[in-house]
C-alpha cells in the first residue's frame, strides 16, 4: 500500500512528477523554473543554455508535464535509511532502470537498463570492455564541470586507494582482477575488467545504500582533492580517512557538489537533525518533453521519524504527500483499516507500483515433514492441486489485504 497526495492538495505533484526517462528529440528552446529565472535576471546564474549539457538528457513524463514550484514532504525511518533517500532525491547513476509500461500481469519483470549521467556506452565482444561517453557540458551543482577526470580521480584516489577502501566492490571484480579505469578524453573513460562482466550495468543501475558510495559519479575532484594528502599535504594525518569519508557523504554534508536534481541544504545531523532539506539544482541535466528543465518541484524535505506509530498517525493526517515502503512497514492488518477510512480527511489516495517480486504471499509446504502422514500428503500432487484450487485468492486479498493486490497469471 502506498500513499500519494491528493492533486486537489498538491497541484506541482500529481503524476506529472512521476516520470520516465525516455530519450526523444525536440526542439532546443529550454526553460527553467521562475526561481532560476529570477536569479539569472539578477546576474547571479548564468543563463539556462550555459548550465545544461549540450545534449541534456530528455525525461517523458508518465502522464503530464508538471508545473514549477512546491514542496515534496517525505519521511525516513532513521538517520541511517540512506535507501529511501537513495529511492528518491538520490538516485543518478551511470545507468539507471526503467520499466516500460508495466504489466502487473507478467510473472517475471526485468528493467530495462537506459543511460543516464554517462550519454553511451560501448562494450566489446566478451563484456569486458565498457567505454563510457560522458555528457560534453554536464556540470556539477556548484557549475563545476563534471569530465573524465572526476572519473580518475574516483578511480585512482579514491577506489585504488586502500585506506579509503581496503576492499573492492564486487561489481569492479573479475577472475580475482580488480578494474582498470583509462582516460581516453575528457568525456570519455573506459573500463577494463579481468573476464567478462556481462552484468555491470545492472550492476550500476542498482541504487546504492551506503553513504560511502565508491561510484565514479558520486566524488567531485575539484572539492575533495582538498581533503586528500596526494593533493593537500595539510590533510595528511590519522583521522585522514575518517575526514575525507565525511567530506564524501552526499547525505551529510551540504557543501558536496552533486549531480542530482536537487542540492542538500541541510543534511542529516545538521540543522535541528530531524529533517533532511533538498532545494533544486540549478545545473541538472536533464529536461522534460517541452524542453522544461526537471526537477519541478523547488524543494524536498524528508522528516526523520524513528517512532513508527508517529510515522503512522502523520501519515494518516496527510503530513505527507508520498509514502512507500512505511506504509507497508507501520500499516499492519489493524492498522490499513485506518488508512484506508481517513483517506478524506488526510486528503490522500492509493497508488498502485510494480513489485519487484513475482508474489508477496506464499503457502510453502514442508516436503520434507518428519510425520510420515504429512510427508506422504505434502508430496501428493493432486493434494498440492486441490488446495490451491481451494483458496479464494479474490477474497484473500479483499479481506486480508483490503483490495490492495492483484492476480499473477502463470
Amino acid at each position: 500500500m502506498h500513499i500519494l497526495k491528493s492533486p486537489r492538495r498538491l497541484s506541482a505533484l500529481g503524476l506529472a512528477a512521476l516520470l520516465l526517462p525516455i530519450p526523444v528529440a525536440f526542439a532546443r528552446e529550454y526553460k527553467e523554473a521562475p526561481m532560476l529565472s529570477e536569479q539569472v535576471a539578477a546576474g547571479s546564474l548564468p543563463p539556462l543554455a550555459e548550465r545544461l549539457p549540450i545534449n541534456p538528457m530528455v525525461v517523458t513524463p508518465f502522464e503530464s508535464v508538471g508545473q514549477y514550484g512546491g514542496t515534496w514532504r517525505l519521511v525516513m525511518s532513521s538517520p541511517s535509511d540512506i535507501s529511501t533517500l537513495a529511492r528518491t532525491i538520490g538516485y543518478e547513476n551511470f545507468v539507471r532502470s526503467v520499466t516500460r509500461q508495466p504489466d502487473i500481469e507478467q510473472a517475471d519483470i526485468v528493467p530495462e537498463v537506459i543511460m543516464n549521467v554517462a550519454e553511451s556506452v560501448d562494450i566489446n565482444e566478451d563484456g569486458s570492455e565498457y567505454t563510457f561517453h560522458l555528457r560534453e557540458g554536464h556540470k556539477w551543482s556548484d557549475g563545476e564541470p563534471y569530465t573524465a577526470n572526476d572519473v580518475m580521480f574516483w578511480y585512482t584516489d579514491v577506489y585504488s586507494n586502500t585506506e579509503l577502501f581496503p576492499s573492492k566492490p564486487t561489481w569492479s571484480v573479475r577472475d580475482g582482477v580488480p578494474l582498470v579505469v583509462e582516460k581516453i578524453d575528457e568525456t570519455t573513460v573506459k573500463f577494463v575488467f579481468g573476464g567478462p562482466n556481462g552484468l555491470l550495468l545492472q550492476y550500476m543501475a542498482t541504487p546504492s545504500n551506503d553513504a560511502e558510495q565508491n561510484q565514479p559519479f558520486a566524488y567531485p575532484r575539484h572539492y575533495l582533492e582538498q581533503f586528500h594528502p596526494t593533493y593537500n599535504p595539510d590533510a595528511a594525518g590519522a583521522e585522514w580517512v575518517q575526514n575525507f569519508h565525511a567530506k564524501a557523504d552526499m547525505w551529510r554534508n551540504a557543501e558536496l557538489p552533486r549531480l542530482h536534481p536537487r542540492i542538500i541544504t541541510q543534511g542529516i545531523g545538521e540543522g535541528s537533525g530531524a529533517c533532511v532539506v533538498a532545494e533544486r539544482n540549478p545545473y541538472y541535466f536533464k529536461v522534460d518533453t517541452e524542453g522544461n528543465q526537471l526537477p519541478y518541484f523547488d524543494r524536498v524535505t524528508v522528516d526523520i521519524i524513528t517512532d513508527a506509530q508517529v510515522t503512522l498517525l502523520k501519515a494518516a493526517n496527510g503530513d505527507f504527500d508520498m509514502l512507500d515502503s512505511y506504509v507497508g512497514f507501520v500499516a499492519t492488518p489493524e492498522n490499513r483499516g485506518t488508512f484506508f477510512d481517513n483517506r478524506e480527511a488526510g486528503g490522500y489516495e492509493f497508488y498502485e507500483v510494480l513489485p519487484n517480486r513475482a508474489n508477496l504471499m506464499i503457502i510453502s509446504l514442508n516436503m520434507t515433514h518428519k510425520d510420515p502422514v504429512f510427508h506422504e500428503l505434502f508430496g501428493n500432487k493432486t493434494f498440492r492441486r486441490a488446495l490451491s484450487t481451494a483458496i479464494n485468492r479474490e477474497e484473500v486479498i479483499e479481506l486480508v489485504w483490503l483490495g490492495q493486490g492483484c492476480l499473477i497469471k502463470q
